[in-house]
């Protein structure tokens, strides 16, 4: 212990006088810890504990947590429990003096009886508070629901006219108070009057309501006001389950004054409601509430009864709104209306709905799907073979190489001779034995279902081999092709490479060799260079000359103006599939849909708008916690400052923030300024759009916990990403990550970058060197992030950190998405070695049962096991001795 402990901990031990031969252990490990725990000032602790009150809008659990908590560094012994109980009582503030009273009466009980008594006595409170606030409401509603059916029933069947003699100070009874305004409750009623028995709430007199109080209009005659009628459409029921009602109100936290208030929101009210019992828990004051003339009732004609109006500071997320409240003299749910969910962004009106999910398509849109599968259904299914031979130019200038055969895992070899002969069957590979001057490599790659993928080495071949750098289409000339579109279908090549076959010369280039012999391709295969541009240049001579189709790569992008365009488009396009042998990926294909996505952007019959994911990255950055997040931020924005207009002026808040002597202070001022900077970089001209024939850039970089990347024509974004690493990810070495960016990278804009050269950017120098050597050369740990990249052109070049802005600043601010996309096939990879390892072990299997039962019984083995599974505490010190010594190489 001492050893590992250190030249300063000998040092305190040497103070101990302690003889290291007869000193035990657990009592130098005591010593050890009574020198390095501080001296608690007990008094002090007490005092803090005992004066500890509840907070106003702390709840029962936080303050008894808090007394816990507390009471730890007080030394209290036995007595703990007893006193947390009675500082828990008299603590209580003062709206929870009916617990305080409960707490009390009940004498000596424990803490834990003690707290569950508290938190039943608030609930019930709570709940009898709903239920008898409820019952009044309906009550009252009813009873006024009644009193009018008599009133018309009564009404219908005599008519007699009224003398107009009547005494006015027997109004409330009388039948011409029908034919007007009631003086004493504003109502129109033909015999008795409502607030004959009540008493007002102003003059605290009986027979009249606050509205029609002659005291209050005497002392209100001076001010300049008209009288408001304003209806709330919320009505509460009875005799319905608590559930039911629930699951139909529209509830939202709205913060009121600075608190947190539970609203429902209630569209068909003209104004909004706060009770009084609720206002006073705002903190202000009665004499805020101002006493108004307006009449506020309920659909059914019942009057509610407000003591006054008040205006107050409603804010929702970033949104801010002045409302004025009435407030309600009994106790009612908070309403929100109309007006105030409209400024608060609370409801949105939607004149209409379109679904263009496939899972929300009309049950008419899927039968006509799944009739074109059906009635093209050798379309969809199997790989077809064009009539049109592929011919490579090689430049005989180039030596041609002989590869040798690459070592393969034993375990693989039943799985890779299968899936041999499956291409042989096909037609996509055939055997040989007489002698190529070329002979490639493969690599082996898993699926996701388990099978195993085959691809073509080809890096020394794609040297010798000449492109025909065919041009491809952009943006621009798709978008003017797509003028009133408003139907569209996208078809997907099966294995579309595999389509257009090798004429004998090209097959002998596609020579490979494995552990049962040479075989060549008898197909286009994935990888070499100029497979794009030949197939793509293929797909065009087969459907360009078909009126509303596009092409790109194994793309095809169909569309009109009408349904029946649409479909006869889509019709002629299948029949000329089916003639020439093409097939499609039905799981890939999108049929007889209203917006699309194809290039990198949404087409519908609205227009073009780039692909939400393509600024995800961007729009969803989390705010900066410090001020080097917004330094790096702020650099990022540097990067792309030419293209942003007033760019000093856009920034200038920010800028103050990150100065040397100003403090780190983040609110809304600085949040508004930060989502606006991110609107702008996500729009033109920042963020430009995809150019077949402009030069890509990939940058890519990667931090301790997360990956970013952007692809951008020169310095212009095409589309941002960012993901976070797995924990098993963020283990991996420096080298590892940033290998694993690049990876990340051209799996997520493979859309973009697939068949071109792309310059990938890096400021990891090491990666360098691994892109030159051959794949059998790089370390193995490597080697399988380097067959997923196989397939792309790429060549990589050192840029130091600090020019990498964009990417930098993605991957230190990253989205909470998992590599989950490439990690699951990682994980495969890994599987299949352990496994190897495990099927190669020279132990018998009875051996090996025998040690897995032993493991099973080890109590230190196990609890290794469950750190290694589970993370290691932060703490040494709480890690058993037993499996202390292995915390350093885990």
């Amino acid at each position: 212990m001492l050893h590992y402990l250190g030249p300063d901990c000998l040092k305190i031990y040497n103070s101990f006088n302690e003889n290291l031969d007869s000193v035990k252990y657990d009592e130098l490990e005591t010593r050890f810890d009574a020198h390095f725990t501080p001296t608690a000032n007990i008094s002090f602790e007490r005092h803090i504990f005992i004066t500890r009150k509840q907070g106003s809008n702390e709840s029962l659990e936080d303050y008894v947590t808090a007394l816990t908590n507390l009471s730890l560094s007080c030394d209290l012994g036995a007595l703990r429990e007893s006193l947390i109980k009675d500082i828990f009582t008299c603590g209580l503030n003062e709206s929870n003096h009916y617990i305080k009273e409960k707490l009390i009466g009940a004498g000596p009980i424990e803490l834990n009886k003690a707290v569950e008594l508290a938190k039943t006595a608030s609930l019930t409170k709570a709940q009898m508070s709903q239920l008898s606030s409820a019952a009044s409401f309906v009550g009252a509603i009813n009873n006024q629901f009644q009193r009018r059916k008599r009133v018309n029933q009564s009404h219908t069947k005599r008519r007699k006219s009224v003398s107009p003699s009547t005494s006015p100070k027997n109004n409330y009874g009388s039948p011409s108070s029908y034919d007007s305004a009631c003086t004493r409750c504003g109502q129109h009623h033909r015999y008795r009057c409502p607030a004959a028995t009540q008493i007002c709430n102003y003059c605290h007199r009986r027979g009249h309501f606050v509205q029609c109080c002659f005291k209050k209009k005497s002392r209100t005659v001076h001010q300049l006001s008209t009288t408001e009628d304003l209806f709330l459409g919320m009505v509460e029921c009875e005799n319905v389950p608590s559930s039911d009602v629930k699951s139909l109100s529209w509830e939202s936290a709205v913060h009121i004054n600075n608190k947190e208030v539970i609203c429902q929101l209630d569209t068909g009210a003209q104004t909004n409601i706060i009770s009084l019992s609720k206002f006073t828990t705002l903190g202000l004051p009665n004499s805020n509430i101002t006493p108004c003339s307006s009449r506020v009732s309920t659909f059914t004609g019942h009057n509610i009864d407000v003591i006054g109006s008040v205006n107050l500071t409603c804010k929702v997320g970033l949104r801010k709104s002045h409302e004025l409240f009435h407030v309600a003299n009994f106790n009612c749910v908070t309403i929100l209306g109309l007006r105030a969910c409209i400024n608060l962004k609370l409801v949105k009106r939607l004149h209409n709905v379109q679904f263009d999910s496939e899972s929300n398509q009309t049950s008419e849109v899927q039968s006509e799907k799944h009739n074109v599968l059906e009635t093209y259904k050798d379309v969809f299914e199997g790989l077809g073979k064009i009539d049109m031979k592929c011919h490579f130019v090689v430049d005989k200038n180039i030596k041609p190489v002989i590869e040798p055969l690459r070592k393969i895992p034993f375990m693989l070899h039943k799985d890779l001779e299968k899936e041999l002969k499956r291409m042989v069957d096909l037609g996509v590979i055939i055997r040989i034995s007489e002698p190529t001057a070329w002979v490639n490599s493969i690599v082996i790659t898993t699926k996701k279902n388990g099978n195993l993928r085959i691809c073509l080495d080809p890096r020394n071949l794609n040297k010798a081999i000449k492109r025909s750098h065919y041009p491809f289409p952009n943006i621009d000339s798709v978008t003017s092709k797509l003028a009133n579109a408003c139907f569209f279908s996208t078809l997907d090549a099966n294995s579309g490479f595999w389509t257009i076959p090798l004429d004998d010369q090209s097959s002998k280039l596609c020579t490979f060799i494995t552990p049962f012999g040479r075989f060549r391709f008898l197909r286009l295969p994935f990888g070499i260079n100029s497979a794009p541009e030949i197939f793509h240049a293929t797909m065009v001579d087969l459907f360009a000359q078909i009126k509303n189709v596009i092409i790109y790569f194994d793309d095809l992008l169909i569309f009109g103006s009408t349904k029946k365009e649409h479909d006869s488009v889509l019709k002629t396009v299948l029949d000329r599939a089916r003639s020439v042998n093409m097939r499609f990926n039905p799981n890939k294909s999108h049929l007889c849909k209203t917006s699309v996505t194809y290039m990198g952007h949404v087409f519908s019959s609205r227009g073009i708008h780039p692909d939400p994911l393509k600024i995800k990255a961007i729009v969803k950055m989390p705010e900066p916690k410090n001020k080097q997040d917004l330094q790096r931020f702020m650099g990022m924005l540097t990067y792309l400052s030419s293209f942003i207009i007033n760019f000093s002026d856009h920034t200038k808040v920010l800028r103050l923030l990150i100065k040397k002597d100003n403090p780190w202070h983040w609110d809304e001022i600085h949040r508004t300024e930060f989502n606006k900077l991110k609107t702008l970089i996500t729009k033109a001209p920042v963020l430009t759009y995809f150019d077949t024939n402009k030069k890509l850039t990939l940058s890519c970089d990667s931090s301790q916990y997360a990956v970013g990347a952007v692809i951008s024509h020169d310095i212009n974004p095409i589309a941002f990403a960012s993901a976070s690493l797995t924990d098993c990810q963020q283990n991996y070495a420096q080298i590892e990550r940033e290998l694993l960016a690049i990876v990340y990278g051209c799996i997520k804009f493979h859309q973009y970058i697939y068949g071109q050269k792309v310059l990938v950017h890096t400021d990891h120098k090491p990666l360098i060197p691994l892109f030159i050597k051959p794949l059998y050369k790089v370390p193995q740990r490597l080697q399988r992030f380097m067959l997923k990249i196989q397939a792309y052109d790429l060549e990589v070049q050192y840029v130091p950190g600090n020019k990498m802005f964009v990417s930098d600043t993605l991957s230190r601010a990253p989205l909470s998405d998992k590599l989950l996309e490439i990690s699951d096939e990682f994980d495969k990879d890994l599987n299949l070695h352990v496994n190897l390892l495990v099927c190669n072990l020279a132990v018998s299997s009875e051996q090996l049962n025998k040690i897995r039962e032993q493991t099973n019984n080890d109590q230190t083995l196990l609890t290794l096991s469950k750190y290694y599974q589970d993370g290691w505490p932060s703490n040494r010190n709480n890690i058993p001795l037993e499996v202390r010594p292995f915390f350093k190489i885990f």
